[in-house]
């Protein structure tokens, strides 16, 4: 009956239940539902379930139901129907009952435990739901879901084909399942002296990537180091890995620097002479030769001589460098200290080379009939004054003038 219209329409018989009196009849809100009763001669257990979008009817299933009864209580909770009470043709008065159970439908993912959500609710572990037949309910997710450090989740389907986000109205029991594909994360990391790809990113599980390594001027490719499982670490390059879990590959690169102290003196590497500092990219474990000359000339009156070399080689030696290193020959320095005796004498010690903050005494002699003036000193550390001996401090090239007069 259409109230709008004020007009009625015949319902389908085709499978409707057998004809009775005093049964209940209960609106799921999609469909309704008779059960019990009496035919006239029999009380009854059976019944059926009308849908008026369809004008159809389905029989509903008799295992477990209560005793045949009339005039009882039946209610529709929302998800099942109650039937309590009544008069029972064995017993009279009944006090007993049963429930109708509207579809068992379930919801969960795989892998359990990601986060989906039925009618605006979330959840996490797997939900049962009682729902009225045909009735209408959303079902959806989320994408992509962390997992644990280095692993997230990308939805695939529902089992059903569904959207991402979708209504289902099932009429029987049912599972739906939101399927999800795992991607696992690889960290790309470049050391000094290049840059390595492809760029970190989220890879799917079980996928196969090529990374590459590419030194910088001065650097050659050392190795990988890897981490997680299906990483690799080696000297091949480009090389592929797997991912079968969280990886982290970062690139060795190498490079040797061969340098002096002070800086810009002159050295020797493999036989040639170069000004340094110098870098060269020689292949890690390979054997070079590196040397250099003593003394070595600075400024006027500035000069260098050999020290040590920084890994306690001798001025000339062989070395096999295994990862970026740096060579540096070491050099002290030495004034010139220059000694000048004026007309009618002396003066000691002779010119020559000293060591940078040395002191040094000096001394003049007057010849036959002369007697010692002064000194005239010209440099850092020099002396000018009529001492003698006196001293000078080699903090830079000195000159030092004996005068003398005549008696």
């Amino acid at each position: 009956y259409n109230p709008s219209t004020d007009s009625w329409t015949a319902t389908s018989t085709t499978n409707a239940p057998a004809g009775r009196v005093y049964h209940t009849a209960v609106w799921t809100g999609s469909e309704m539902i008779v059960w019990g009763g009496s035919n006239g001669s029999n009380l009854l257990n059976t019944g059926g379930r009308y849908d008026p979008n369809t004008d159809s009817w389905t029989a509903t299933k008799t295992t477990n139901a209560p005793a045949a009864r009339d005039a009882h209580t039946a209610v529709w909770t929302g998800s099942q129907m109650i039937v309590w009470g009544g008069y029972s043709s064995d017993s009279g008065a009944s006090n007993t009952g049963g429930r109708y159970c509207g579809v068992q439908v379930t919801v969960q993912t795989t892998p359990a435990g990601l986060v989906f959500n039925v009618d605006g609710i979330d959840y996490s572990v797997a939900q049962t739901f009682s729902w009225a037949p045909v009735s209408s309910h959303t079902i959806t997710t989320s994408t992509p879901q962390n997992g644990t450090t280095g692993v997230r989740y990308y939805f695939s389907s529902w089992s059903d084909g569904g959207a991402i986000s979708h209504t289902v109205a099932p009429t029987k029991n049912t599972t739906y399942t939101a399927k999800f594909g795992t991607q696992y994360y690889l960290t790309m990391v470049a050391g000094t002296g290049g840059k390595v790809s492809p760029a970190s990113a989220w890879k799917t599980i079980g996928s196969a990537v090529s990374i590459s390594a590419t030194a910088s001027t001065g650097y050659s490719f050392s190795n990988w180091t890897g981490k997680g499982n299906g990483s690799y670490s080696g000297t091949n390059n480009p090389v592929s890995i797997t991912m079968n879990g969280p990886i982290t590959e970062t690139a060795v690169f190498f490079a040797v620097t061969v340098d002096t102290s002070p800086a810009g003196l002159s050295m020797i590497v493999d036989g040639q002479t170069y000004t340094a500092p110098k870098s060269f990219n020689w292949s890690p474990g390979s054997s070079h030769t590196i040397a250099t000359t003593t003394p070595q000339s600075g400024a006027p009156g500035v000069r260098y001589y050999f020290s040590s070399w920084s890994d306690g080689g001798t001025i000339s030696h062989t070395v096999t460098p295994t990862k970026s290193t740096t060579y540096t020959a070491k050099f002290g320095t030495q004034y010139y200290l220059t000694m000048n005796a004026g007309t009618g004498g002396t003066v000691t010690p002779n010119s020559g080379w000293k060591t940078t903050g040395s002191t040094v005494a000096i001394s003049a002699k007057p010849s036959t009939g002369y007697s010692f003036t002064n000194w005239s000193g010209t440099g850092t550390g020099s002396f000018s004054g009529t001492d003698n001996p006196a001293s000078v401090i080699m903090n830079g090239p000195i000159s030092e003038t004996a005068s003398f007069s005549h008696n």
